[in-house]
Formats: C-alpha cells, structure tokens, sequence
C-alpha cells in the first residue's frame, strides 16, 4: 500500500499548493467563473432539499434559462457537504467544496496506477501514477477551489476503462454491472462522457 498512499499524498500536496491564494483570511477564493456558478449550484443544492433546480433566472438575463451543465456534479457536492451546512458555517462548507477538486484528483491517480499495475509491471506503473500526480494539465483542473465537473469526468472515465478492462478480461456480472453504474454516472456528470461511454460500449 506505501506506493498508492504515497501517490495520492503527493497528488494531493501538489494541488493544495494554490492553498494561499485560495483560502485566505477567512474566505475562498474559487477558481474561474465556472466554479464560482457551480458553487451557486451548490448552495441552490442545500436550499431546495438536495436537488438542483432546472431553470436558472440569473441565466440569460433577463429571462433566465435552463443551465448548461447537467445537474449530477453539483448534486453530489451537496450531498457531500451537507451535513456540515447543518452547522450553520458556510466558509467550512466554501473552504471543503473547495478541496474536494484535489481529493478527486489524487484519487484518478491511484486508479491510474491501480489500472497500469494490472497491465504492465509496478515499475511502469508507479511513473504513470507518479507522471499524473504532477502533470500540470490534470493539476489545473483538480487545484484547490476549481469546483467543476472536469476532475470527476477525468476520475469516473479512468474508473470506465479500468472496469471495462475488467470486465473483458473476465465477463462476469459483478464486472458487467460496475461497467453500467460508471456508464450511468459518467453520462449524468457530462454529456461529453457518451464519447467514452460509447468507446467501451464497442
């Protein structure tokens, strides 16, 4: 376990490093506008009891309009910090939305490895991990306050090909159903994924 453990600690150190510019003086400071809007998700989220809602009226001023982005991601956030907005705290809810980015990141890196191990030899395995736990493309979409859906499609589609692998290498149920759940989520995270999807699909 010491080489996962130590893959995901470095992963995670390297996107906390924005740490001073993003949690400062008692306040966070997202990343992007897109992360700010999936924030606002977020909190739509813990204010209409766990769901986000289909219509926005601070969308296409001045008529309001449907979000673009599907609905998941900002779902699973909520339910995530929910039960700390239960406390009443909302910079503990901003400041653990804000890490939960880097967490999911850390994690695609230990699946990555996870995956090469299966395929190849420790050694090519612990660079792939260790290759992604500072590959500055991966870093900027799962750094510290970039709450958007990139770092969970990077993760689930990571988990989809080692499932779908998985399941081609020994085709039993357990498999079989792994490979839909990850399908099924990874099309409610991001219409983008049935590219993927499609891809393990064939």
């Amino acid at each position: 376990l010491l080489i996962p453990v130590g893959l995901f600690v470095l992963a995670l150190v390297v996107r906390l490093l924005p740490w001073p510019t993003t949690i400062e003086n008692g306040r966070v400071i997202f990343f992007g506008m897109d992360a700010w809007y999936h924030m606002r998700r977020v909190q739509l989220v813990l204010a209409n009891g766990g769901w986000p809602p289909a219509f926005d009226p601070y969308v296409n001023f001045p008529d309001g309009a449907s979000p673009i982005w599907s609905p998941f991601f900002d779902a699973v956030v909520g339910w995530i910090v929910w039960p700390l907005h239960a406390t009443g705290e909302w910079f503990v809810v901003e400041a653990a939305a804000a890490l939960l980015p880097p967490i999911l990141g850390a994690a695609c890196v230990v699946v990555l490895y996870a995956l090469a191990k299966r395929l190849f030899d420790p050694v090519v395995a612990g660079f792939a991990g260790l290759f992604l736990s500072v590959l500055s493309a991966h870093f900027w979409y799962s750094q510290i306050g970039f709450l958007d859906h990139h770092v969970a499609v990077a993760l689930l589609s990571t988990g989809l090909l080692a499932s779908g692998m998985g399941l081609l290498e020994r085709p039993v149920w357990s498999r079989a159903w792994g490979v839909g759940v990850l399908a099924g989520a990874g099309l409610l995270l991001w219409p983008g994924m049935l590219l993927h999807v499609g891809l393990v699909e064939l």
